[in-house]
């Protein structure tokens, strides 16, 4: 009897939550209220996705007053805390896409809400991975992410724009003046022509060592905005 119950529940609901395990009360894998329990980020800092401090106007920290990053604004969906320092492994190393689809879908939503008044960005472009990574892991796991906004929105993606061209240590084993070593030299994009506004897309912002190394590149192409788009903000 259990297992037709459980065959029933398959067929008229086939989504299963990846948090709790249960049957998802939506059309993807995570039912709302483990949704709603995610460390959703709020009331941050627009630029550099801190936390605001006392300094702050205009909804940007006195850090970025003081020094700003390359990029104009950051986007990120939540903190890199539970359950996300699980999910975000998994999907990279284990091959467990399915968290990436989970992980896609929120991020498509949440652009609608970024994007609801302004343009989207000209071109979209993933944080790329060196040769050898790419190769290890067989994929590029921003790309994979990236796929359900792709199928909402027609996004102008473009993989191939940027490169990593040298090898580096992975940047969570660094601090923050390795991280900058790490990265010199790692990166090359190719030439742009008539695009003012991008989005760099990476799965975890931590001191934002990489895509401000990105970004400086693109900055020095003549790209007047640069939007960073991640699914965490350590």
């Amino acid at each position: 009897m259990c297992k037709i119950l459980k065959k029933i529940e398959q067929i008229m609901l086939p989504f299963h939550c990846i948090s709790c395990g249960l049957a998802a009360d939506q059309n993807y894998d995570l039912c709302k209220d483990c949704e709603n329990r995610l460390p959703w980020i709020s009331d941050r800092c627009k630029q550099c996705g801190l936390e605001l401090d006392y300094n702050a106007e205009r909804l940007r920290c006195s850090r970025c007053g003081e020094k700003p990053p390359p990029f104009d604004e950051l986007y990120a969906l939540f903190e890199y805390v539970k359950p996300l320092t699980s999910w975000i492994p998994s999907f990279k190393s284990a091959h467990k896409l399915y968290y990436g689809k989970v992980l896609g879908t929120l991020l498509q939503k949440a652009l609608s809400i970024w994007y609801h008044k302004r343009p989207f960005p000209e071109l979209i472009v993933p944080m790329p991975l060196h040769p050898k990574r790419l190769q290890t892991r067989s994929f590029n796991q921003v790309y994979e992410f990236l796929k359900p906004a792709m199928a909402s929105y027609n996004l102008p993606i473009n993989p191939a724009i940027a490169s990593r061209i040298r090898w580096t240590v992975p940047q969570a084993s660094l601090d923050k003046e390795a991280r900058l070593r790490n990265l010199a030299h790692a990166f090359l994009v190719q030439p742009l022509k008539n695009v003012q506004h991008i989005a760099i897309v990476d799965d975890v912002v931590t001191t934002a060592s990489t895509v401000s190394a990105l970004s400086l590149l693109f900055k020095e192409q003549g790209v007047e905005w640069i939007d960073i788009w991640t699914i965490c903000r350590a």
